[in-house]
């Protein structure tokens, strides 16, 4: 007992420590459980941490709050997932975007996926992944003007990618600017 007692005064990995409940609370998950996962996570973001001067409890921190929102989703609590999630922030984490706009989108709220990335994107304008998921949900909600632009800010950090002047000039065509959208495709 003594040495366990020892290890755990060194690390954060200890019976009842986030690590070890965010870590149980996947493999109930991957066993198929949803509500024993649940009942696990509930309350760890408000808890103390152990050992949490490191940073390394930061990043179990974030896995508890997808898998949480990964579970109410999972039961068609689609805005209570959302509320899990809370604000992704000034620069989320890949992950944490990723979730919150699929939640949004599964919410229907299209609109407030776009409000939510476009500051993102314009933080980081050469993300291609980004600015294909912002320009398409703008495509789809008739903002083709600013789905333009962002394809064109890809396109000059890419400017080998020849699917996103494709993308382009597809948006462009949509706006009656053919002229235009023959010229790029030209260029490809």
């Amino acid at each position: 007992r003594h040495r366990w007692e020892s290890i755990c005064s060194r690390t954060s990995f200890c019976a009842g420590s986030l690590p070890a409940e965010v870590l149980r609370a996947e493999m109930e998950f991957q066993r198929g459980q949803t509500y024993r996962p649940l009942r696990r996570l509930e309350g760890l973001d408000d808890r103390s941490l152990h050992g949490g001067d490191d940073g390394a409890d930061e990043g179990f921190l974030e896995r508890s709050r997808l898998l949480r929102a990964d579970l109410l989703h999972g039961l068609g609590l689609t805005h209570a997932a959302l509320t899990t999630l809370g604000d992704p922030g000034e620069d989320p984490s890949q992950n944490l975007r990723d979730a919150w706009v699929n939640l949004q989108l599964a919410a229907g709220a299209r609109e407030a996926a776009i409000e939510n990335l476009l500051p993102v994107f314009q933080r980081h304008p050469g993300d291609p992944a980004l600015g294909s998921l912002l320009a398409t949900l703008q495509t789809d909600v008739g903002q083709l003007e600013s789905a333009a632009k962002v394809w064109e800010e890809l396109s000059r950090f890419h400017p080998a990618d020849p699917d996103l002047h494709m993308e382009r000039a597809r948006v462009l065509s949509r706006l009656g600017r053919i002229d235009e959208a023959l010229a790029l495709l030209d260029e490809v």
